[in-house]
Protein backbone atom coordinates (compact mmCIF):
# COMPACT_ATOMS: atom_id res chain seq x y z
CA UNK A 1 0.00 0.00 0.00
CA UNK A 2 3.07 2.41 0.93
CA UNK A 3 4.48 1.22 -2.46
CA UNK A 4 1.09 2.33 -4.40
CA UNK A 5 0.97 5.88 -2.54
CA UNK A 6 4.39 6.53 -2.77
CA UNK A 7 6.17 5.58 -5.62
CA UNK A 8 9.49 6.92 -4.98
CA UNK A 9 9.86 4.55 -2.45
CA UNK A 10 9.15 1.66 -4.46
CA UNK A 11 11.70 3.04 -7.15
CA UNK A 12 14.19 3.43 -3.55
CA UNK A 13 13.29 -0.03 -2.22
CA UNK A 14 14.35 -1.91 -6.16
CA UNK A 15 16.33 0.21 -7.97
CA UNK A 16 20.01 1.89 -6.81
CA UNK A 17 21.35 5.22 -8.31
CA UNK A 18 22.80 5.43 -11.64
CA UNK A 19 23.56 7.88 -14.29
CA UNK A 20 21.18 8.59 -16.78
CA UNK A 21 22.11 6.88 -19.55
CA UNK A 22 22.24 4.00 -18.16
CA UNK A 23 18.97 4.47 -16.25
CA UNK A 24 16.46 1.41 -16.70
CA UNK A 25 13.91 2.78 -14.70
CA UNK A 26 12.88 6.68 -13.95
CA UNK A 27 11.03 8.70 -11.27
CA UNK A 28 9.21 11.73 -13.17
CA UNK A 29 7.68 14.74 -11.30
CA UNK A 30 5.46 16.28 -13.15
CA UNK A 31 4.23 20.69 -12.55
CA UNK A 32 2.40 19.58 -9.60
CA UNK A 33 4.19 17.62 -7.59
CA UNK A 34 3.30 14.39 -8.41
CA UNK A 35 5.41 11.79 -9.40
CA UNK A 36 5.84 8.68 -11.86
CA UNK A 37 7.67 5.73 -12.25
CA UNK A 38 8.40 4.85 -15.81
CA UNK A 39 10.25 2.26 -17.54
CA UNK A 40 13.29 3.37 -20.60
CA UNK A 41 12.29 0.93 -23.03
CA UNK A 42 14.82 -0.13 -26.08
CA UNK A 43 14.10 -0.52 -29.44
CA UNK A 44 16.78 -2.06 -32.18
CA UNK A 45 17.49 0.09 -35.39
CA UNK A 46 18.90 -0.61 -38.49
CA UNK A 47 22.49 1.04 -39.62
CA UNK A 48 21.51 4.11 -41.56
CA UNK A 49 20.65 7.50 -41.58
CA UNK A 50 18.07 9.11 -41.08
CA UNK A 51 17.47 12.76 -42.82
CA UNK A 52 14.80 14.77 -40.57
CA UNK A 53 14.58 17.74 -42.02
CA UNK A 54 17.18 19.54 -44.01
CA UNK A 55 20.48 20.51 -42.42
CA UNK A 56 19.34 17.45 -39.47
CA UNK A 57 20.44 14.02 -40.15
CA UNK A 58 20.73 10.90 -37.50
CA UNK A 59 23.22 8.20 -37.74
CA UNK A 60 22.33 5.07 -36.83
CA UNK A 61 25.36 3.34 -36.45
CA UNK A 62 27.77 3.38 -39.23
CA UNK A 63 28.01 -0.59 -39.90
CA UNK A 64 25.64 -2.24 -37.36
CA UNK A 65 22.33 -2.09 -35.35
CA UNK A 66 21.91 0.38 -32.81
CA UNK A 67 19.28 0.39 -29.36
CA UNK A 68 17.12 3.36 -29.46
CA UNK A 69 16.47 4.23 -25.47
CA UNK A 70 12.88 5.77 -24.81
CA UNK A 71 10.12 5.93 -22.81
CA UNK A 72 6.59 7.00 -22.68
CA UNK A 73 4.69 9.60 -20.57
CA UNK A 74 1.49 10.40 -20.95
CA UNK A 75 1.15 9.48 -24.34
CA UNK A 76 4.42 10.69 -24.99
CA UNK A 77 7.68 9.61 -26.47
CA UNK A 78 11.10 11.00 -25.07
CA UNK A 79 14.00 10.03 -26.87
CA UNK A 80 17.54 9.55 -25.50
CA UNK A 81 20.18 11.97 -27.22
CA UNK A 82 23.64 11.73 -26.99
CA UNK A 83 24.18 15.34 -28.46
CA UNK A 84 22.49 16.79 -25.43
CA UNK A 85 23.05 14.18 -22.63
CA UNK A 86 19.52 13.93 -21.88
CA UNK A 87 15.64 12.41 -22.67
CA UNK A 88 14.52 14.89 -25.23
CA UNK A 89 10.67 14.61 -26.44
CA UNK A 90 10.48 12.80 -29.62
CA UNK A 91 8.96 16.44 -31.52
CA UNK A 92 12.23 18.21 -30.97
CA UNK A 93 13.82 16.60 -33.72
CA UNK A 94 11.29 18.25 -36.45
CA UNK A 95 11.38 21.70 -34.82
CA UNK A 96 12.61 24.47 -36.60
CA UNK A 97 10.67 23.50 -40.29
CA UNK A 98 11.01 25.54 -42.82
CA UNK A 99 8.64 25.74 -46.27
CA UNK A 100 11.48 25.07 -48.03
CA UNK A 101 12.50 22.02 -45.84
CA UNK A 102 8.83 20.50 -46.24
CA UNK A 103 9.15 20.99 -50.17
CA UNK A 104 12.35 18.74 -50.12
CA UNK A 105 9.51 15.56 -48.48
CA UNK A 106 7.39 16.33 -51.69
CA UNK A 107 8.19 12.96 -53.38
CA UNK A 108 7.70 11.06 -50.16
CA UNK A 109 9.92 8.80 -48.35
CA UNK A 110 11.78 5.90 -49.02
CA UNK A 111 10.40 2.44 -47.38
CA UNK A 112 13.31 2.22 -45.65
CA UNK A 113 13.67 5.75 -44.40
CA UNK A 114 9.93 4.81 -43.17
CA UNK A 115 10.72 2.09 -41.23
CA UNK A 116 13.63 4.31 -39.52
CA UNK A 117 10.43 6.96 -39.08
CA UNK A 118 8.18 4.42 -37.24
CA UNK A 119 11.09 3.30 -35.04
CA UNK A 120 12.32 6.71 -33.94
CA UNK A 121 8.19 8.34 -33.22
CA UNK A 122 6.55 5.19 -32.85
CA UNK A 123 3.35 3.94 -34.54
CA UNK A 124 0.69 7.43 -35.38
CA UNK A 125 -1.57 5.98 -32.76
CA UNK A 126 -3.99 7.08 -30.01
CA UNK A 127 -4.18 4.42 -27.66
CA UNK A 128 -7.21 4.28 -24.79
CA UNK A 129 -6.14 1.71 -22.53
CA UNK A 130 -9.27 0.58 -20.63
CA UNK A 131 -8.83 -0.96 -16.44
CA UNK A 132 -10.55 -4.37 -16.05
CA UNK A 133 -12.58 -4.20 -13.11
CA UNK A 134 -10.03 -6.35 -11.24
CA UNK A 135 -7.70 -3.41 -12.07
CA UNK A 136 -9.82 -0.80 -11.06
CA UNK A 137 -11.20 -2.44 -7.57
CA UNK A 138 -7.39 -2.49 -6.77
CA UNK A 139 -6.96 0.84 -7.05
CA UNK A 140 -10.27 2.21 -5.68
CA UNK A 141 -9.56 0.03 -2.41
CA UNK A 142 -6.51 0.80 -1.65
CA UNK A 143 -7.21 4.93 -1.57
CA UNK A 144 -6.54 6.02 1.56
CA UNK A 145 -10.67 6.59 2.52
CA UNK A 146 -11.43 2.91 1.93
CA UNK A 147 -8.37 1.72 4.03
CA UNK A 148 -9.73 4.03 6.42
CA UNK A 149 -13.15 2.19 6.18
CA UNK A 150 -11.38 -1.40 6.83
CA UNK A 151 -10.38 -0.08 10.03
CA UNK A 152 -13.50 1.87 10.90
CA UNK A 153 -15.41 -1.40 10.33
CA UNK A 154 -12.47 -3.48 12.39
CA UNK A 155 -12.75 -1.15 15.05
CA UNK A 156 -16.83 -1.17 15.20
CA UNK A 157 -16.95 -4.29 14.90
CA UNK A 158 -14.57 -5.20 18.25
CA UNK A 159 -16.46 -2.84 19.85
CA UNK A 160 -19.63 -5.06 19.04
CA UNK A 161 -21.09 -2.11 17.17
CA UNK A 162 -22.00 -5.09 14.33
CA UNK A 163 -25.12 -2.99 12.59
CA UNK A 164 -23.14 0.35 12.72
CA UNK A 165 -19.93 -1.66 10.90
CA UNK A 166 -22.32 -3.33 8.25
CA UNK A 167 -24.01 -0.12 7.63
CA UNK A 168 -20.70 1.34 6.82
CA UNK A 169 -19.26 -1.77 4.93
CA UNK A 170 -22.73 -1.43 2.69
CA UNK A 171 -22.38 1.75 2.09
CA UNK A 172 -18.59 1.31 1.28
CA UNK A 173 -19.62 -1.51 -1.43
CA UNK A 174 -22.04 0.71 -2.23
CA UNK A 175 -20.12 4.07 -3.26
CA UNK A 176 -17.11 1.62 -4.58
CA UNK A 177 -19.87 0.06 -7.06
CA UNK A 178 -20.91 3.17 -8.39
CA UNK A 179 -17.73 4.78 -8.77
CA UNK A 180 -16.03 1.57 -10.73
CA UNK A 181 -19.19 1.26 -13.00
CA UNK A 182 -18.72 4.93 -13.73
CA UNK A 183 -14.81 4.87 -14.46
CA UNK A 184 -15.40 1.90 -16.26
CA UNK A 185 -18.31 3.42 -18.75
CA UNK A 186 -16.33 6.73 -18.89
CA UNK A 187 -13.21 4.73 -20.17
CA UNK A 188 -15.32 2.13 -22.86
CA UNK A 189 -16.78 5.45 -24.18
CA UNK A 190 -13.35 6.90 -24.64
CA UNK A 191 -11.64 3.32 -26.19
CA UNK A 192 -10.59 4.77 -29.51
CA UNK A 193 -7.81 3.44 -31.73
CA UNK A 194 -7.11 5.84 -34.41
CA UNK A 195 -4.08 5.40 -36.75
CA UNK A 196 -2.73 6.85 -39.77
CA UNK A 197 0.22 5.39 -42.02
CA UNK A 198 0.97 9.07 -43.04
CA UNK A 199 4.34 10.01 -42.55
CA UNK A 200 5.56 13.43 -42.83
Amino acid sequence: IVFHWRPRLAVLARCRSCPLVLADVLLLRDSFGQQHVVEVLTEEMEAGRLRLRPGLTVAFGAFQKTLLRYYLYEGLRYVWLDRKGAFCRVSVLNEDWTCKGLYGFQNGLSPQEQSWRRSMFGANLIDVPVKSYVRLLFEEVLNPFYIFQVFSITLWSIDAYYYYALCIFIISVISISISLYEIRKVSLQWETFIQFDVLI
